[in-house]
């Protein structure tokens, strides 16, 4: 039987780029990502010969991501919420740290002015198991809903 890493798919999510999105093969348990051009290209009438061999690849790709029942999406940015684990971390702070980052996470520049506070209080590696451990538990949701086999390794 199949098992994907919540390791793997945490990681994954954490590196989502603007202007592709994560899938997911049922078949293989591998993770692909595909550009949202390609994707929004294979719908429309194109001829394949048109394009230039290295990007044939990718669209005969998309092309299958988006005709097959092998892929299921992975959760995107907006499914994470990075601002909803950044106000989760917050108010898990001592008091004192509590308002400080809260009320800059307000602000404009909300993500710089975290970063900013989390630097100077030295609580970057804090922030980052935090986060981590928040990835984790929304690929294990994301599993169980898809009922997806996975495995869980101590660090």
């Amino acid at each position: 039987m199949l098992k994907i890493s919540i390791n793997k798919i945490a990681e994954d999510l954490d590196n989502i780029l603007d202007g592709f999105i994560k899938f997911f093969n049922v078949k293989t348990y591998e993770i692909i990502e595909i550009n949202n051009d390609d994707l929004s290209l294979v719908e429309t009438d194109y001829n394949l010969s048109d394009y230039a061999d290295c990007l044939q690849k990718e669209i005969l790709l998309a092309e299958d991501v988006l005709y097959s029942d092998y892929y299921i999406t992975l959760p995107t940015s907006y499914d994470i919420n990075e601002y909803k684990i950044m106000q989760k971390f917050t108010s898990l702070l001592p008091d004192f740290l509590v308002d400080v980052f809260q009320s800059a996470i307000r602000r404009k520049g909300a993500f710089r002015n975290f970063k900013q506070l989390l630097y100077k209080h030295h609580l970057e590696e804090k922030w980052y198991r935090f986060k981590k451990d928040e990835l984790k538990k929304i690929a294990i949701n994301w599993c169980i809903i898809n009922n997806i086999n996975y495995t869980i390794e101590e660090e």
